[in-house]
């Protein structure tokens, strides 16, 4: 699984059989790596995600639904984005994963929006947002799946978890009540 390269942002499927993570591929491209567990419970050698998901871009920091057919995950830089990084999402078919497709206006903005994690029902996006308005330098946010499907406009979490300064890292935890971060 490991490399020379800088590997970070794991995350494992529910059943604990497959694991997608980034990897900064020479420190100058980040792409996404897979392995999966084998009969012998041992993990496969990782191997590049691949197009349509991996690209000439930068896509970094990942999540991925319970059932592993959908990853929201960052990528940085696109052409078709709204700002520096964005926030974009794919799903697996028979055929491999779909292009991905930006998350749209009311999640992303023309600033940073990066670090997804998905709530374990699905129905939550916490993510990590540098923007002005903020209580901090960088905000975790999140937004909720309305019943039309579309997500709903972010809210700040509010000051018990943004203080003054940089929160990033955010993990919602299978209970779906424990938020665990990192913070300055």
């Amino acid at each position: 699984v490991n490399s020379p390269d800088a590997e970070y942002a794991p995350t494992l499927t529910i059943d604990q059989k497959t694991l997608i993570f980034t990897r900064n591929i020479g420190g100058h491209n980040e792409d996404f790596f897979i392995s999966h567990l084998q009969d012998d419970s041992t993990w496969s050698r990782a191997t590049d995600l691949g197009p349509p998901i991996n690209s000439s871009y930068n896509e970094g920091v990942q999540t991925v639904s319970q059932d592993g057919k959908l990853l929201m995950f960052t990528i940085c830089n696109r052409p078709d984005g709204m700002g520096s990084c964005d926030i974009y999402y794919a799903f697996k078919t028979a055929q491999g994963w779909s292009a991905p497709r930006d998350l749209g206006p009311r999640v992303n903005s023309p600033y940073w929006d990066s670090q997804p994690c998905l709530a374990p029902d699905g129905r939550a996006l916490y993510f990590v947002r540098n923007r002005p308005g903020g209580l901090g330098g960088s905000d975790i946010y999140v937004s909720t799946l309305s019943d039309d499907g579309s997500w709903g406009n972010p809210r700040n979490l509010g000051p018990s978890v943004n203080p003054p300064g940089d929160e990033s890292s955010p993990f919602i935890h299978a209970d779906g009540q424990t938020l665990s971060f990192a913070s300055d």
